[in-house]
């Protein structure tokens, strides 16, 4: 009986600390470092060079580290975010190890989160703002 208990704890206390590493790899993917003031403005100046004119907008998400409108229609509240990476781990990384549900598209350290407007991020006259974005951010020369 001793050893069958012994044997309960151990089990037990294996899982517990599977479960705590797990939850703290999701709360750090969902936690991600600010970019460097340098390498947002960097970044946001690309996207401007691009014809993406992005306004920083209020942002209350525990997942996204920068929100933007995406113009010249800011009135649309058409919305974009942003998340920058450092290592050890890559955005792709983590979010291996902690799957997130918004769809986002991942350039070196940098992830475009694809957060819509009103009405979601499936509206057929988000689309094409989201399209032109992904395709300026896919070029973006991350260092």
């Amino acid at each position: 009986m001793t050893r069958r208990l012994e044997i309960a704890c151990i089990l037990l206390i294996a899982s517990l600390a599977i479960f705590v590493s797990r939850n703290a790899l999701a709360a750090d993917a969902r936690t991600p470092a600010g970019a460097p003031p340098a390498e947002l403005a960097g970044f946001v100046d690309y996207m401007n060079s691009r014809g993406i004119e992005l306004r920083a907008v209020e942002n209350r998400s525990n997942v996204i580290g920068h929100m933007f409108s995406v113009g010249p229609a800011h009135a649309k509240q058409y919305y974009v975010g942003l998340s920058w990476y450092s290592p050890p781990l890559t955005a792709l990384e983590v979010f291996e190890r902690a799957p997130i549900a918004i769809p986002y598209v991942v350039n070196g350290r940098w992830v475009l989160w694809r957060t819509g407007g009103p009405g979601g991020n499936a509206r057929l006259d988000y689309l094409p703002v989201w399209q032109k974005t992904q395709d300026a951010f896919a070029a973006y020369p991350d260092k």
